[in-house]
């Protein structure tokens, strides 16, 4: 049999202390001699001095000391209170002193599920608070052990002499020891004379140590290794996020040749509002004994439904930097930087533009990047493709106007670095006709362009203006509903500086360009031209090879999610050295798998340049998520050299670059180690990290979008 105890709020303050007790005495009885009928629990009434919320009990056995108002338990004992329940073998109930104290197999649980053994515990019901020891239990993802645990009135924990560990339920593997260790339930946990063990083995000994436990979480990760660049080296992450759609990071490395480098990143997001990354690196270097770093900004933010503003900003200290110290980029070797800022309006076939833009190119003389073309503020006007309002003839408008500080001139020269004034103006006309048979179209466009300086350099001659037109026809042959082909005329004239021997026409040509498209799976472009006569005398000779523009075609096929193939190729049809004809580059890459989405897959890629005429480039990248605790993944660059132009007789393979990266899950910890080699530099890291610290930082962050400021993200996850 079990009794039931039920106690509302102030249950025992309605009268004079000994009316209390006559009530309550009275109360036991009455429950006592309805057990076997199971009565259901009495409730009193409330009062004004009591306990704070009703406190229910249930045991095997009770007895009530009515002199000292103190209930004795046994057997089964279940005592709730509010979201609190403990459980025990026996239990002693203090009414004046609203305590209680239990003994044997004794269990603390709340609404949470947050769950505690014990030996022995005391519990205040009017605060909340608890002592407990050889307390054993748990806290979201995390599991302790403790000679002494206590709990304050707002559900903190404070642990003596504790063990922590987010190991499921195995405090041997790996835990996390505290003499002194401060618990904030769904915030954060606090330690003092932190040691970290691996079994029985010390590993690390901190002074103190901080880790969140709400849902935006501090991660750490720690990268220890050596390379032949940097000697030595300790390279730390840390981050945050600020909000759902905000992430911080904070960059802090010791490189024991180069010195201390310091940076950080933050990435955000606002709905469809406004998104952005902001990223900044810099130490003094010991090696080239100069302060190198790297600043990079994106930002793009809708200010209304007609007007977006956005900039984009890149600065390096040297071209040398990513292959140093932001080895993440696509780019080792930055030879030129683009930065640029823009307010844009639209409405309808209408925008409006105000930006400014700059391209520093890299001096090799000076180890310095220059101005190559600086342009600000440039104010730009553009109709798109309307009708002009009589023949069916469209139209499209374009003007601009800035000032420019460095960059070309109007005939392509360079210009000194004057600050100089310039606007140009432009409108097209054309008209589409329909040939017999309808898949047949030709399309007559006649552009004229205006240029204007206030400062006419070189071969502008003094003429600040300088006018140009443009005659083009385009003859569209539809051969079927995927495929069609392109015969396009093209003449441009320069209306002044016009007496050399071109005679004035910067571009005379014939192209023709060639689409198939059979399925959304299957790709083909071909396309070439025809130069034809610029200067005075040149004869029409249309089979004459030199006067071919290179030959491009591409293909792209992926017929199936877990595969894609791609080849282009650009061909000359006449060398001017050799007179002969051969391609210009080649690239090609299949791909076996789903490598942007953190599948297994396999690709294999080959890059040819006529510049070096005996190698060629063969890239391997491969994933592979072995098992369920492997991970595995490569890059291998190679050169392969040829003799007597025939690739497949090959003598030789340089090793370029080779990239190995392989991560175990080992119970609660994720180990990763990395291997690269490129020329003239071996790297190894190592990393060893908290499996629950990986899992947070993935579920705060996101390759995808932070793809789209940093592209070699989401193909290189890890």
């Amino acid at each position: 049999m079990t009794r039931n105890w039920v106690w509302l709020e102030r249950a025992f303050s309605f009268g004079s202390e000994s009316e209390t007790r006559r009530f309550f005495f009275a109360y036991l009885v009455v429950q006592c001699s309805f057990l076997e009928a199971a009565t259901q629990p009495y409730l009193a009434p409330s009062s004004t001095d009591s306990f704070r919320s009703p406190i229910h009990f249930e045991s095997d056995s009770l007895d009530y000391r009515e002199n000292d108002q103190v209930i004795t338990a046994t057997g089964n004992v279940k005592v709730q209170q509010s979201s609190f329940t403990f459980y025990s073998d026996y239990a002693v109930f203090n009414i004046p002193e609203q305590g209680l104290s239990a003994w044997g197999n004794v269990r603390f649980t709340d609404v949470k599920g947050d769950e505690i053994h014990s030996r022995f515990i005391s519990y205040q019901a009017e605060t909340g608070k608890a002592q407990l020891l050889d307390a054993q239990g748990s806290f979201g993802s995390w599991i302790f052990a403790a000679e002494k645990a206590e709990r304050d009135g707002q559900g903190n924990y404070f642990l003596q002499r504790a063990r922590l560990s987010t190991c499921e339920t195995d405090l041997s593997k790996y835990h996390l020891y505290g003499y002194k260790i401060k618990v904030f339930p769904g915030k954060s946990l606090a330690v003092q004379n932190a040691i970290f063990r691996v079994g029985p083995v010390p590993v690390l000994y901190l002074p103190y140590y901080y880790y969140p436990l709400g849902q935006r979480q501090l991660s750490f990760q720690f990268f220890p290794g050596s390379n032949q660049s940097e000697g030595a080296f300790v390279r730390t992450i840390w981050g945050y996020p600020y909000s759902q759609d905000s992430y911080a990071r904070v960059y802090l490395d010791y490189l024991s040749r180069r010195g201390v480098g310091t940076g950080g990143e933050f990435d955000y997001y606002v709905g469809d509002q406004m998104k952005g990354s902001f990223y900044g690196y810099h130490i003094q270097d010991n090696i080239a004994q100069q302060e190198r770093w790297n600043v990079r900004l994106s930002h793009w933010q809708k200010l209304s439904s007609n007007m977006i503003f956005q900039t984009n900003a890149n600065r390096l200290s040297d071209d040398q930097f990513p292959n140093d110290f932001f080895r993440e980029d696509f780019n080792r070797v930055v030879r030129d930087m683009r930065s640029n800022t823009a307010l844009t309006y639209q409405k309808k076939n209408n925008l409006l533009r105000i930006f400014a833009e700059r391209t520093d190119l890299f001096d090799p003389l000076s180890n310095k990047f220059y101005a190559q073309d600086v342009s600000a503020p440039r104010v730009e006007f553009n109709q798109r493709q309307s009708s002009l309002g009589f023949g069916k003839i469209d139209k499209i408008l374009s003007f601009s106007a800035t000032n420019r500080f460095a960059g070309t001139s109007f005939e392509g020269q360079s210009l000194s670095r004057d600050y100089r004034r310039e606007s140009d103006a432009q409108a097209t006309f054309l008209r589409s006709f329909n040939v017999i048979p309808r898949n047949t179209s030709f399309t007559p466009k006649l552009t004229i362009e205006n240029f204007w300086t206030d400062m006419p350099q070189q071969a502008e001659g003094q003429d600040p203006f300088l006018q140009k037109v443009t005659g083009q026809g385009i003859l569209r042959q539809k051969l079927s509903r995927w495929s069609n082909i392109d015969l396009t005329y093209n003449l441009t004239q320069r209306l002044e500086n016009n007496t050399g021997d071109d005679q004035g026409i910067e571009d005379h040509s014939l192209s023709v360009l060639s689409s198939i498209r059979p399925s959304n799976s299957v790709s083909i472009r071909l396309d070439t031209a025809h130069n034809l006569p610029r200067n005075k005398g040149d004869p029409l000779v249309f089979l004459e090879p030199k006067n071919y523009r290179p030959l491009r075609g591409e293909i792209s096929f992926d017929p199936e999610r877990n595969l894609e193939f791609f080849f282009r190729e650009e061909y000359s049809l006449y060398d001017s050295l050799t007179g002969s004809m051969h391609p210009l580059s080649t690239q090609s890459e299949l791909v076996l798998g789903q490598r942007t989405l953190g599948q297994d897959y396999y690709s294999i890629a080959t890059t040819y340049k006529s510049s070096t005429d005996n190698q060629f480039e063969l890239r391997q990248s491969v994933r592979w998520n072995a098992f369920k605790t492997w991970k595995l993944e490569g890059t291998l660059r190679t050169f392969l050299f040829y003799t007597n132009t025939n690739v497949f007789s090959t003598y030789k393979a340089q090793f370029v670059e080779e990239d190995i990266f392989v991560r175990k899950e080992w119970r609660c910890w994720d180990f990763s180690f990395q291997f690269r080699e490129r020329t003239g530099v071996i790297d190894f890291l190592f990393n060893l990290e908290l499996k629950l610290d990986r899992v947070n930082r993935e579920k705060t962050t996101n390759t995808h979008r932070e793809s789209e400021f940093y592209p070699w993200r989401e193909t290189h996850s890890q």
